[in-house]
C-alpha cells in the first residue's frame, strides 16, 4: 500500500520521505504507551506518588498540545519541512536523556521539552502529506499515518514491557533513541527544506502573545489538577487557567494574525463538528492505557511484560484496521465510519465502568477490542473530513488544529484521572491504596462515558443533518 500511495504523488519525491513521516507518527504514541508500562518501575525507583506518575504522562501531552498551534502557524509562515526535521531531532535527543534522569523532577522537565518537540512534527506531518499526496489517495495516506500511530500505541506496551522486565525502564528510552536517530539522519538528507519566498510569509506577523497565553493556560490547568489534594492553590491555578484560556479566545477573535482563526472555525461547520467529536472521543478513551497499566501491575500483580502483552490487544486492532478504514473513506461516506467508531468506543468505556479486582482477562480484552475497533473506524475517516474542509494554504494550521484537539482530548482524559487520583489518593503510593485506586478507575471511566456519549450524539446528529 505504501508504494502505491507514493507512486501516485504529483512529484518525484522519494518513498523514503513518506516512510520518515510515518515513523514520526509512530514515535510519539510509542513513547506515550511505552511510558505507561514503565511507570510502576519509575515510581519504585524514585519513590514517586500516584499524582507524580500521572504528571509524567500529562505534562508531555500538555506541552505538546500547548505548542501545536504556534508550531502550525510557523509551518505555514515559513518552512514546515525544516520544522519537521528539527522537531524529530529534538524528540530523539529528549528520548535519550530520559534514560539518564536522576529524579522525578528532572523526568518532568525533560518530558515537557519532549512534548514541545512532538508538537513540531505533529503540526506539520499531516500538512506535508496533504501537499504531496493527491486528493483521491489521501484517505489511504492518512490511514497509513494513523495506522502508524496505532502501531506505536500497540507496540509501546509490548516492547517496553519486555525491555523493562529483562533490563530496566532506562533501556526503553535508550533503545527507542536508535530508530529516532536514524530517522533524523535520513530526514536531513531526503527532506529538502523550502526557501522562504512566500509573499504571505513575509507579511504575516507571528502571534507571540497568543502563543504565550495558550501555553500558560494549559500548564496552569495541568498543575492545578495535580495540586487539588495538597492545597487550595490547585483550585486557584485551575481558575486562572480558565481565565487565561478565555483571554486567549478573545485575543484570537480580534487579532489580525491569529494562531487560529476562530471566526472562520465557527463558520466552517464541517471542520468544527469533526474537531469537537475528535476531542470528545480522545477525552473518553486516552486514559485507558494509563489506568489499565497500573491496574494490571499493581492491583492484579502482573509483571510489566505480561501487562504489555495484554495492553497491546486494542492497539493491534487499531493498527490493522485504520488503513482499511482510510481506504473505504475514499470511496464511501467517511462520516458513517466515524460515527460507528464512536459507538464502539462508548461500549468499551461503559464496560470499563464495571471493572473490579476480580474481572477476568476476557472481560478486560473485550474492553480493549471494542476501543481498538472504534478508534480504527473513527480516526482515518475523521482526518479525511478535517483536511478536506480547508483550502491548501491552511493545511499546516488544519493539521495543527487536528493534532491539537486530539492532544487536548488526551490532556482532558489524563486531567480527569489526575484530578480524581489527587482527590482520592493524594500523595500516597498506589501499592498502599489499592481499593481507592479501583474507585479512581470507576469514577474516571464514568466521566469518560459522558464524553463518549456526547460524541455519539453529535456524530449521529451530523450524519442525519447531511442526509
Amino acid at each position: 500500500m505504501l508504494f502505491s500511495v507514493v507512486s501516485s504523488m504529483n512529484d518525484n519525491k522519494s518513498p523514503l520521505f513518506l516512510y520518515i513521516i510515518i515513523l514520526s507518527q509512530f514515535a510519539a504514541p510509542f513513547m506515550f504507551s511505552g511510558v505507561g508500562v514503565t511507570l510502576p518501575s519509575i515510581g519504585h525507583d524514585f519513590n514517586a506518588d500516584a499524582v507524580s506518575l500521572g504528571l509524567i504522562e500529562t505534562i508531555y501531552l500538555g506541552s505538546s498540545a500547548a505548542f501545536l498551534l504556534p508550531m502550525g502557524k510557523l509551518g505555514d509562515m515559513f518552512d514546515k519541512k525544516l520544522l519537521f526535521k528539527l522537531g524529530l531531532g529534538f524528540f530523539a535527543l529528549c528520548t535519550l536523556l530520559i534514560g539518564f534522569v536522576p529524579s522525578i523532577t528532572w523526568m518532568l522537565v525533560v518530558r515537557f521539552f519532549q512534548g514541545i518537540a512532538s508538537a513540531a512534527f505533529a503540526a506539520t506531518s499531516m500538512a506535508i502529506i496533504t501537499e504531496v499526496v493527491p486528493p483521491q489517495n489521501r484517505g489511504k495516506a492518512f490511514g497509513m499515518s494513523i495506522g502508524a500511530i496505532y502501531a506505536g500505541l500497540a507496540s509501546g506496551p509490548f516492547i517496553s514491557g519486555i525491555i523493562t522486565q529483562a533490563l530496566s525502564w532506562h533501556w526503553v528510552y535508550w533503545i527507542s533513541f536508535i530508530p529516532l536517530a536514524i530517522a533524523t539522519f535520513f530526514s536531513s538528507t531526503s527532506i529538502h527544506s523550502e526557501a522562504v519566498s512566500k509573499t504571505s510569509s513575509k507579511k504575516a506577523i507571528f502571534d507571540y502573545l497568543g502563543s504565550v497565553l495558550i501555553v500558560v493556560s494549559l500548564m496552569l490547568l495541568i498543575f492545578g489538577g495535580a495540586l487539588l489534594s495538597r492545597s487550595h492553590v490547585g483550585y486557584w491555578l485551575i481558575a486562572a487557567g480558565i481565565v487565561v484560556a478565555a483571554g486567549f479566545v478573545k485575543l484570537e477573535r480580534h487579532s489580525a494574525n491569529p494562531l487560529i482563526d476562530i471566526r472562520a472555525l465557527i463558520y466552517n461547520v464541517k471542520l468544527r463538528e469533526s474537531l469537537l467529536i475528535q476531542m470528545l472521543i480522545y477525552s473518553s478513551a486516552f486514559g485507558t492505557t494509563f489506568l489499565f497499566s497500573l491496574y494490571l501491575q499493581i492491583l492484579r500483580g502482573y509483571d510489566a511484560e505480561i501487562a504489555g502483552r495484554i495492553l497491546i490487544v486494542g492497539s493491534v486492532v487499531m493498527a490493522c484496521l485504520a488503513p482499511f478504514a482510510g481506504r473505504l473513506s475514499d470511496k464511501y461516506s467517511p462520516r458513517v465510519f466515524a460515527t460507528v467508531g464512536t459507538g464502539s468506543i462508548l461500549i468499551s468505556v461503559l464496560l470499563a465502568t464495571q471493572i473490579s479486582n476480580t474481572s477476568s482477562l476476557t472481560y478486560i480484552i473485550a474492553i480493549l477490542l471494542f476501543q481498538g475497533v472504534g478508534f480504527a473506524l473513527f480516526s482515518s475517516p475523521n482526518m479525511t473530513i478535517i483536511m478536506s474542509s480547508v483550502d491548501k494554504s491552511k493545511t499546516s494550521v488544519a493539521s495543527a488544529i487536528a493534532a491539537k484537539t486530539r492532544s487536548l482530548g488526551m490532556v482532558m482524559s489524563m486531567l480527569v484521572t489526575t484530578v480524581v487520583t489527587s482527590i482520592m489518593i493524594g500523595d500516597g503510593e498506589l501499592k498502599y491504596h489499592k481499593a481507592a485506586f479501583l474507585h479512581v478507575m470507576t469514577l474516571s471511566f464514568t466521566v469518560f462515558a459522558v464524553f463518549a456519549g456526547a460524541s455519539v450524539l453529535l456524530g449521529g446528529y451530523s450524519l442525519l443533518k447531511r442526509k
